[in-house]
């Protein structure tokens, strides 16, 4: 081997690596305030909101602020500007509020919960909740059934109880704002929302409710062609049918579960979950052992 050319080329190897570090931290420091140009933007734009006394568009910008400093391990900056967009959340409720738009204001309160809780200001968060609660019992004084609002709304309402392990409340929530979807034509929402109602229930070991929920959903999946979705609920819904003893209503659930399956060209897993449930509904053990 050339001893001068290896002498020759360690140095160059050296000048190239140096160059490349060079280039790589002027392009770091370029991005660095390419991106503090943009959260600087994301704060004026906020500010100009606040001054328009739009603070719920506000504290969209501000959030992207926090998130920002949470990148770039600024956990002090995180906090500061996810407490101001907690506050942001906080004025828009309370205008909403003030304004008797107790349906509305809501949703905001539980957008500055979530802000407080994450900093860990469970003071700020339990005043929240209590918002919350007052707009609830607002909203629904004369009754669920008559509620006024769409269908997401009381999804969030029930969110908001099953975060809250408050599970009869949430399955209430869930059940009137899938009826609302159905009759809204949303029915991917409402097969979501009666699945939501069928977890809640089997908290509660509700068979018998989880089960007619499940069954609600795997419906309204099948109908709007969502065919997996459709054939897991189904299943599911079989499954707890089974477990009550009620083998020809299990049988059923089996039948449309396959029937899912097949509309939607599925033929691993569900299908096979479906042959248990359908073989365990006529009570062939041995062949759902062999499924």
């Amino acid at each position: 081997m050339d001893t001068q050319k290896v002498e020759h080329d360690a140095p160059t190897r050296t000048i190239r690596k140096g160059l490349i570090c060079f280039s790589l931290i002027n392009i770091r420091r370029t991005l660095f305030h390419q991106r503090s140009d943009i959260y600087i933007e994301w704060i004026r734009l906020a500010e100009g909101l606040i001054k328009e006394g739009d603070y719920e568009a506000a504290a969209q910008h501000i959030r992207r602020v926090a998130h920002y400093f949470k990148l770039n391990n600024d956990m002090g900056k995180f906090r500061e500007f996810m407490r101001k967009t907690g506050e942001c959340y906080l004025s828009a409720a309370e205008k909403l509020w003030n304004s008797g738009q107790a349906q509305r204001a809501f949703l905001p309160y539980i957008k500055a919960l979530d802000c407080y809780r994450e900093i860990e200001d469970y003071a700020s968060a339990e005043r929240c909740s209590l918002a919350v609660r007052k707009c609830y019992a607002m909203t629904v004084k004369d009754g669920l059934k008559i509620f006024r609002g769409s269908s997401l709304d009381l999804k969030y309402f029930g969110d908001y109880f099953r975060a809250e392990e408050e599970i009869e409340k949430a399955i209430e929530c869930y059940e009137v704002a899938a009826r609302k979807a159905i009759e809204e034509g949303k029915l991917i929402l409402a097969g979501g929302l009666y699945r939501d109602a069928g977890d809640c229930s089997s908290l509660l070991k509700d068979v018998e409710r989880a089960t007619a929920n499940y069954a609600m959903a795997a419906d309204n999946y099948f109908k709007s062609e969502k065919y997996f979705e459709a054939a897991w609920d189904y299943s599911i819904s079989g499954f707890l049918l089974i477990s009550l003893k009620r083998f020809d209503e299990a049988s059923i659930m089996a039948e449309k579960a396959k029937k899912a399956c097949s509309m939607g060209n599925i033929f691993i897993l569900l299908n096979h979950l479906s042959k248990v449930c359908e073989q365990l509904s006529k009570r062939n053990y041995y062949a759902a052992e062999e499924e």
